[in-house]
């Protein structure tokens, strides 16, 4: 509300906040497992019994989980506990449309127990059937959290009901500072941001493509927005000099001039090609390449298949379980089919030289993702076990497969990062034992352990641990500000750390924590010179001059601005086209233009973007002179979940990575716990 009131009345105008009064309050509960709760993880695999009960026993639920990757393992591992048979479906936006609809016309019918879903269900939902919300995982913002909860018992003067479901320690601590929060009636929010260059540039260009526009009068329009109310006119002009030439650096190049100024002083686009790419191309919001899964359907004689009911219709629980179909040939993208995968059998050379065309549409998936893969390989998608074959064009052929190890798709969207709102709750809860008493018995032993082994510090100081284990030396410090902020400083710490000949080896960050591994003792480091916020200054340049990071960030402020274009008319670019030309032209715009605008604009959008600088920069100022510093013989329980996280590297199945966690993790309680 606060964020409300800075946005409308920075300048003086008048403000009136209307507060609805009365109305039911939310009935919240958060899931006590009769099982261990994890150290770290986010599947919630060992809630599942439980959270399979709570959907039997509801008229209808909706299982809200982060990201599309816990969508998929979630509604397999509910198929797989489903020994009713309850009618659940799946829904995310990498779903085939027409796939989503068929579920929401079963949801609006009453036919559904369950729907898996993510924020693609925040919005919109009014059906009276939806009497609970589960929410698996943390939610990561009260207001987030309010707004899904209300989507259970819709109905005026009927409470909502949610049960939340930490897949974690840590989370059981975020969980219930949400709830506390939604009991207070108070909402989160981020603070207002600068106006971002690239889409002023977008929307410079828009006006062009209509009526036109002269230069005063729209700078006078775009600073009544009041993200851009300090928009200077030197600024302004540079910005609207990127869209008519590209800048200095580019405008001996005929495709980036897109506006000319007419002799009457109106700016207009310069051709209709432009004007057309434009509009193919609008939008703020810059997606990663995505290919089309397409189940395959093969040209010949094939042997016998067990019938399978089609991905996404309800009910449909032996496709979900992963019934095989007969055919289970890899293939190149560039030609017809070759051998087998392994474990696929003997097939004839007829068999293995059948054509393949692309069938029927189970959704979109990233492909960098699909990158990833070699024919043969599986993975989870539309709740189906799938073997991919491979690549037609923007088509990812697959047929539907059987394996109990299937890879689980990564999106690089979609990640929510824990709020400053419920970071601060929970540094305030962790501080004060009195707030101790409503936790488990398993995570309130964890802290009283922890008092006793380190410390629990203040909420606003910040605990840095440093302890030797095996033949290195660690360092773990608790910011709570999310993971991005955590990487960031991770990153600028092992610069400082390398000139201070500690011989840093890597660090690991989560959303709560963040640990950097070395070959000498960090001990006796002067933690509040190392932890000083002048590291957002030299540091953080010349580290945003080596990071590939940068070039990311740039990628997506060249799309946002127009210089760069993905769709042209009658093709599309790939997603190795469009980082090949933005990495040239952010190489070219560094050795001849280092000051260049665009440039400028990715460092802005990286500050509250990937590196989450101003979150990191508050928090560095807030922690000045307030460094605790506990040089440990061992580890801490508090250490306990980051360091699981060292030396994970990428597999396939999250079961595997399970199983390597749960291997390390017994001598890491035993050490810390001292067990």
């Amino acid at each position: 509300m606060a964020h409300s009131r800075e946005a409308v009345g920075r300048r003086g105008r008048g403000v009136h906040i209307i507060r609805a009064e009365g109305g039911v309050g939310a009935n919240i509960d958060i899931l006590v497992s009769r099982e261990r709760i994890p150290w770290s993880g986010h599947s919630g695999r060992f809630a599942i019994p439980e959270v399979y009960e709570a959907i039997k026993a509801a008229e209808m639920a909706l299982v809200f989980v982060n990201t599309r990757s816990q969508a998929e393992l979630l509604f397999q591992e509910l198929w797989r506990a489903n020994e009713d048979a309850l009618p659940i479906a799946l829904h995310h936006g990498s779903l085939a449309v027409e796939q989503r609809r068929r579920v929401e016309a079963a949801m609006a019918k009453g036919a559904l127990k369950g729907v898996v879903c993510t924020s693609t269900l925040d919005l919109g939902i009014d059906w009276g059937g939806v009497d609970l919300v589960i929410q698996m995982g943390a939610p990561k913002g009260a207001a987030r959290l309010i707004q899904r909860i209300g989507r259970a018992n819709h109905r005026m003067d009927e409470a909502s009901r949610a049960l939340l479901v930490p897949t974690n320690r840590f989370e059981v601590l975020e969980c219930r500072a949400a709830e506390a929060a939604v009991e207070a009636g108070e909402i989160d929010g981020e603070p207002m941001r600068q106006g971002a260059l690239d889409v002023l540039a977008q929307h410079i260009m828009g006006r062009a493509c209509g009526v036109g526009f002269e230069l005063e009068p729209l700078f006078d329009e775009i600073r009544r927005a009041a993200p851009y109310e300090d928009l200077d006119w030197e600024t302004y002009e540079r910005v609207v000099d990127l869209v008519a030439t590209g800048g200095y650096a580019l405008k001996t190049y005929d495709r980036f001039k897109r506006i000319v100024r007419m002799q009457d002083g109106v700016w207009r686009v310069r051709t209709a090609r432009d004007a057309q790419q434009h509009r193919m191309n609008v939008g703020a919001i810059v997606e990663a390449q995505l290919l089309n899964v397409r189940l395959a359907n093969f040209i010949g004689k094939r042997s016998a298949t067990s019938p399978t009911p089609p991905a996404g219709e309800v009910g449909g629980a032996a496709a979900r379980r992963g019934q095989t179909q007969s055919v289970s040939q890899s293939a190149s993208p560039l030609r017809p089919l070759g051998t087998s995968p392994a474990g696929g059998g003997g097939k004839s050379a007829a068999q293995e030289q059948r054509a393949i065309r692309p069938g029927r549409k189970l959704g979109e998936i990233e492909e960098y993702f699909i990158s990833t893969l070699t024919p043969g390989d599986t993975f989870l998608f539309a709740g189906e076990i799938l073997r991919f074959i491979g690549i037609s064009e923007l088509d990812v052929l697959v047929t539907r497969a059987q394996t109990d190890k299937p890879a689980i798709p990564t999106y690089n969207g979609g990640k929510f990062p824990l709020t400053t709102f419920l970071a601060d709750r929970v540094r305030h809860m962790i501080h004060d034992p009195a707030q101790w008493q409503g936790l488990p018995d398993q995570v309130r032993e964890w802290f009283e352990i922890q008092k006793e082994k380190s410390e629990i510090p203040p909420p606003d100081h910040l605990l840095v641990e440093t302890f030797p284990r095996a033949d290195r030396h660690y360092l773990v410090t608790y910011p709570f500000e999310g993971r991005l902020a955590h990487q960031t400083l991770g990153m600028l710490l092992t610069r400082r750390l390398e000139r201070a000949g500690a011989k840093p080896l890597g660090f690991v960050a989560s959303e709560y924590a963040m640990a950097v591994w070395a070959m000498d003792d960090m001990s006796s480091i002067d933690m509040d010179a190392l932890f000083h916020p002048d590291m957002l200054g030299d540091d953080l340049e010349e580290w945003l001059d080596e990071s590939p990071l940068m070039k990311r960030t740039f990628a997506q402020a060249a799309q946002i601005s127009g210089i760069i274009a993905r769709r042209l008319p009658g093709k599309e670019k790939t997603g190795r086209q469009i980082t090949f030309s933005t990495d040239l032209i952010y190489d070219v715009l560094r050795s001849h233009e280092p000051d260049h605008i665009l440039l400028q604009a990715a460092r802005q959008d990286a500050a509250t973007g990937l590196l989450d600088i101003r979150r990191l920069s508050d928090m560095l100022t807030r922690i000045r002179g307030k460094i605790d510093h506990q040089k440990l013989n061992r580890i801490s329980p508090f250490a306990v979940p980051v360091m699981l996280e060292v030396g994970k590297e990428r597999v396939n199945s999250e079961s595997v990575i399970e199983a390597i966690v749960a291997e390390a993790e017994s001598d890491l309680i035993r050490e810390a716990m001292g067990r």
